[in-house]
C-alpha cells in the first residue's frame, strides 16, 4: 500500500501499489475536490535534484474537464478518491475527519407542548373562577338556587356539592309540596272502542316564587276501604275535547294526555302563582271504585327539560 496526498489540502489516502504506479492514474481529493496525479518516483540525476511533481488543477486541460464532469455524476459512496482511466472500483480510502469543537448547531425551537401547557393552565384557572363565582351567587339567592338546582342536580350533581343545598329528591319534593291543586271534578264518558272512561280533570297552581314545567300528576281509584285498584299519570297542559274522548283508541288516550311540554306547549313555563289545567283517564274503572286522588309526583323547571330533549 502507498500513501498520497493531496497537494493542496493535504488529506492523506491508502491506495494499492498497483493503482498508485500506473501513470495514467488520476485522483481527485474527497474534501477539496481536487484532481492531482501522482508521477512515478523519477531516478536521481547526476546532481542528484529529484524534479518536482507538477499539479495539475481541475480545468486546467480539456481532459481534466471531462474527468472533472464524469467525476461529478458518480456517487462516490464510502470512496471519495476513484479512478477515472478503467472501470474498478476504486482503491483508496479516507478517514473523514471529526468535526471541530466549536462548531455552531441549530439551536432547538421553542418546546410547543409547553405553550400547550400554559394556555390548558390558564384555561382551567378561569374556569374555576366562575364555577367559584356561579357558586357565590347561588349561595346569596334561595330562589335560584332551589330552582337551578333542581333542574340541573340530576344531570350536574357538582352543583349540588358547590351550592351546599338540600338533597335533589328534597328540592323535588319541597317544590311539588308548593303545588296547589284545585277545581278537581270527575265525569264518565262513553268511547266507542274503548267503553267507560272515567275522566278527572282539575287545575294545578304553581305556589312558589320560581317558575315550574313539566308538571306530572298520577291519579288513583279506590275502593271504600281505600285500597288501589287503579293508577294513571298524565303532564298537566293536555286536555282531550268530547269528539277525542269518544274517538281515541286506549293507546291514543294515553300518548295524548303524557306529553311533556302540554298541548300547545302550555306546561312549558308555569309562572309563580300560574295555573295550568290537567286531565286523568280512567278506562274501564271497576264497579267498586268510590274514591280518587291526585298528587303531584314531579316538576322541573324551564330550559331544563327542554335540553333533556
Amino acid at each position: 500500500m502507498v500513501i498520497i496526498e493531496c497537494p493542496r489540502c493535504g488529506r492523506r489516502y491508502r491506495v494499492s501499489d498497483e493503482l498508485a504506479d500506473k501513470p495514467d492514474a488520476r485522483f481527485r481529493c474527497g474534501g477539496c475536490k481536487y484532481v492531482f496525479t501522482r508521477p512515478a518516483t523519477p531516478e536521481p540525476d547526476a546532481g542528484g535534484e529529484i524534479p518536482v511533481p507538477r499539479d495539475i488543477p481541475l480545468g486546467q486541460d480539456e481532459d481534466l474537464r471531462n474527468l472533472s464532469k464524469l467525476l461529478d455524476d458518480i456517487d462516490s459512496g464510502s470512496a471519495d478518491v476513484q479512478r477515472t482511466t478503467t472501470g474498478e472500483e476504486p482503491a483508496a480510502d479516507e478517514t473523514r475527519p471529526e468535526e471541530p469543537a466549536g462548531t455552531p448547531t441549530a439551536e432547538p425551537r421553542p418546546d410547543g407542548k409547553e405553550r400547550r401547557r400554559t394556555g390548558g393552565w390558564l384555561l382551567f384557572l378561569v374556569l374555576c373562577i366562575v364555577i367559584v363565582l356561579g357558586a357565590l351567587a347561588l349561595r346569596l339567592n334561595s330562589s335560584v338556587r332551589t330552582a337551578v338546582t333542581t333542574g340541573f342536580s340530576r344531570t350536574f350533581a357538582v352543583v349540588e356539592s358547590l351550592v351546599g343545598s338540600h338533597d335533589d329528591r328534597d328540592l323535588l319534593h319541597e317544590a311539588r309540596q308548593n303545588i296547589e291543586l284545585t277545581d278537581v271534578e270527575e265525569a264518565v264518558h262513553s268511547n266507542w272502542i274503548a267503553g267507560k272512561i272515567l275522566i278527572v280533570t282539575g287545575i294545578a297552581v304553581n305556589k312558589n316564587d320560581f317558575s315550574l314545567s313539566s308538571l306530572r300528576v298520577k291519579g288513583k281509584l279506590m275502593d271504600e276501604n281505600r285500597n288501589v285498584i287503579a293508577e294513571t299519570e298524565s303532564c298537566c297542559g293536555n286536555l282531550l275535547s268530547e269528539e277525542e274522548l269518544r274517538n281515541l283508541t286506549r293507546k291514543e288516550i294515553e300518548r295524548e294526555l303524557l306529553m311533556p311540554t302540554g298541548r300547545d306547549r302550555r306546561g312549558v313555563t308555569i309562572p309563580p302563582g300560574g295555573p295550568v289545567p290537567f286531565m286523568l283517564a280512567f278506562v274501564n274503572p271497576e264497579n267498586t271504585a268510590g274514591l280518587f286522588a291526585v298528587e303531584v309526583i314531579d316538576a322541573g323547571v324551564p330550559g331544563a327539560d327542554e335540553e333533556d330533549r
